[in-house]
């Protein structure tokens, strides 16, 4: 049996995953005074990691769900502390622009909570950012003037950076084989040793399942997306987002210019085990580049991301004893991350 290490560390949460949104929990559970321990297999955002990259869409409403708006709410104002605090520049504004089947439905929720919105038309739309080219089909266009993009490396940095003055303890390269309970304390195993805790919050994107193993995660599918970057220059463009079909979308990126893909679901895949990108989505996604913003030359650079899928596509907190599982990476996770933090941390210390 593998010795087994207490020490002070019983007292405390681990928090298995060094991601966004593992360090938003982490950072969330620090500030109300708990000790905490983040566990990274690797490095925060290493390459088959959820939270990898330079860039996300922000985009207030994405879902026509009051409670997924009131989160998108919170966690911009927990941005713009982070930003404050960490003096680094996290946001940056562009506006968005979608349309498709949700932009009516969009609007709605925008109008109910007072975020500033405009449905247009694409005559209007094209006055606000000329170098989009809508589909002719399209007659209603939601603009959302506080569209933004998150520099995604930036914000991890800053997010782990916030936990670590709160004393947060990150530890790269424990990978965790297995996350269990015993007499009340949670164990976890590692290859050469075991870890114990008095809590602990599982949020290790496509492997969180399988750390676990837990029936109520069994749902929870890791796929590959396969993403385009293209070199653009002068002033950035707003988000576009496609609500049909695919779903295409395309958001400036600090890195190259633009970043594209589509958010329908690629292929199943085993955790840490990312295919090539896949040909056909990466000359798809470059055809909608150059209809939709002119782009032609091709990608700079296409790769494999990944997404964790809940069957509703909706933020997954599961709670047995002392352990805490978290799922919330499907295309959303990372701009909900520091308010999904805050809601995980009351929920941890809640008894």
């Amino acid at each position: 049996m593998a010795a087994r290490e207490a020490e002070s560390r019983a007292a405390g949460t681990a928090v298995v995953g060094g991601g966004i949104v593992g360090a938003s929990v982490a950072r969330a559970l620090a500030r109300r005074g708990e000790p905490v321990t983040i566990l990274e297999a690797e490095r925060p955002g290493h390459g088959s990691a959820s939270s990898k990259g330079d860039a996300r869409i922000r985009v207030l409403a994405a879902y026509p769900d009051d409670e997924y708006l009131r989160l998108g709410l919170a966690a911009d104002d927990l941005w713009r502390e982070l930003e404050r605090e960490s003096g680094r520049r996290i946001l940056h504004p562009t506006g968005a622009i979608s349309y498709g089947s949700l932009a009516e439905r969009l609007a709605g929720a925008l109008a109910e909570h007072g975020v500033e919105h405009e449905l247009m038309t694409p005559g209007r739309a094209a006055e606000l950012a000329p170098a989009v080219r809508l589909p002719d089909h399209v007659d209603q266009v939601l603009w959302q003037p506080d569209g933004a993009t998150i520099a995604a490396e930036a914000g991890l940095a800053a997010m782990l950076g916030a936990a670590s003055t709160r004393g947060v303890r990150l530890s790269t390269g424990r990978m965790v084989e297995r996350v269990g309970q015993d007499d009340g304390r949670v164990i976890l195993r590692l290859p050469d040793r075991e870890l114990e805790f008095g809590r602990a919050v599982v949020v290790a994107g496509a492997w969180t399942a399988s750390l676990l193993g837990w029936d109520e995660l069994r749902g929870l599918e890791p796929t590959a997306q396969t993403v385009s970057y293209f070199r653009y220059e002068g002033t950035p463009p707003p988000a576009l987002i496609d609500y049909d079909g695919a779903e295409p979308y395309s958001g400036w990126t600090p890195g190259f210019g633009l970043k594209s893909a589509d958010h329908e679901f690629g292929p199943v895949i085993e955790p840490g085990r990312l295919p090539d990108p896949d040909p056909a989505r990466v000359e798809a996604t470059a055809a909608w580049v150059a209809e939709r913003l002119g782009v032609t030359e091709a990608p700079a650079i296409s790769e494999t991301c990944v997404y964790t899928n809940t069957p509703d596509e909706r933020i997954l907190i599961e709670r047995k004893g002392a352990i805490t599982a978290v799922s919330a990476c499907n295309g959303q996770g990372f701009q909900l991350a520091p308010a999904v933090g805050e809601m995980v941390a009351e929920q941890v210390l809640a008894d």
